[in-house]
């Protein structure tokens, strides 16, 4: 007879990390990534950053700048 085993996370995947995530998995050809690589090119920036400033303008989301964040951080605490 075989012995059913116990759990080593009671609840699974949700009880510990919460649950899934409705995620699409995108994987471009080679014509669109050499396309994508191009305008990046174009634009000066990094593919991985270009593709998300696209992907945050098609949506309407706005990617605060890097700068901005740095200096509020460096500022103290009650100047502005």
């Amino acid at each position: 007879m075989s012995r059913q085993r116990k759990p080593k996370h009671p609840g699974g995947r949700p009880a510990v990390f919460g649950p899934r995530q409705n995620l699409i998995a995108v994987r471009v050809d080679d014509r669109m990534y050499d396309e994508l690589e191009t305008h990046a090119e174009a634009a000066g920036l990094p593919l991985a950053l270009y593709c998300m400033l696209r992907l945050a303008e098609l949506h309407d989301l706005e990617i605060p700048e890097r700068e901005r964040q740095d200096r509020q951080q460096q500022l103290p605490l009650g100047a502005a």
